[in-house]
């Protein structure tokens, strides 16, 4: 079903200052439009259904939503799952379990799953097929940053905003947060950062 992907945008690769800004809003919302101008491509005529990964995904999925209506692909539907882990914390042995389940269901549809970040590729590796046992006709996934340096399992979603090369590159804002610190923040900043001008002791 994809056409042509545009190439990720890539974040350059050096020592950023706590709170500095990584990728500003403009330049992430212009993204979020260039990947909307690809699915609406891709899924012309059909109806969509964006599930997000609560709780990252809710302002890409926003941005997304009204991007891909100007582009006229207003057949769109919308819905978000919780998917938590199990197994040892400190460990790669962690494994993907819903939390929250699909109040929608996904029989039939076009499914896109929408998360904030990828890294270690276990989250959207496990919502794309178990959506897609749930019946769906397609599922390709979506992420506004992919931290490839984290990967522990072969998977790259279909849509990509940026990728990020450094590995070890703490991320917040724009739906990422720091123990519940800058959700709401409109940048992707370096964290962790407490926005009275410090570093947060998190």
């Amino acid at each position: 079903m994809v056409t042509s992907i545009e190439a990720p945008r890539a974040v350059e690769r050096r020592e950023y200052e706590i709170g500095e800004i990584v990728v500003d809003n403009v330049d992430i919302v212009r993204r979020i439009v260039d990947l909307a101008r690809q699915i609406a491509r891709d899924y012309e005529g059909k109806e969509v259904m964006l599930v997000g990964i609560m709780e990252g995904a809710s302002d890409t999925m926003t941005y997304l939503m009204q991007a891909l209506h100007k582009e006229r692909l207003y057949r769109i539907d919308k819905a978000s799952i919780a998917i938590g882990s199990y197994g040892s914390k400190t460990t790669s042995d962690e494994k993907p379990v819903i939390t929250q389940d699909l109040i929608k269901n996904p029989t039939g549809k076009h499914v896109i799953v929408v998360d904030d970040v990828v890294d270690s590729g276990k989250t959207l590796h496990f919502a794309e097929g178990w959506i897609r046992d749930k019946g769906a006709q397609s599922v390709t996934t979506l992420a506004l940053v992919d931290k490839r340096g984290r990967r522990q399992v072969h998977y790259s979603p279909t849509y990509i905003g940026f990728i990020v090369n450094d590995p070890n590159l703490w991320l917040q804002g724009f739906g990422m947060d720091s123990m519940g610190i800058g959700r709401g923040d409109p940048h992707i900043r370096r964290g962790p950062y407490d926005y009275r001008g410090t570093p947060s002791s998190t």
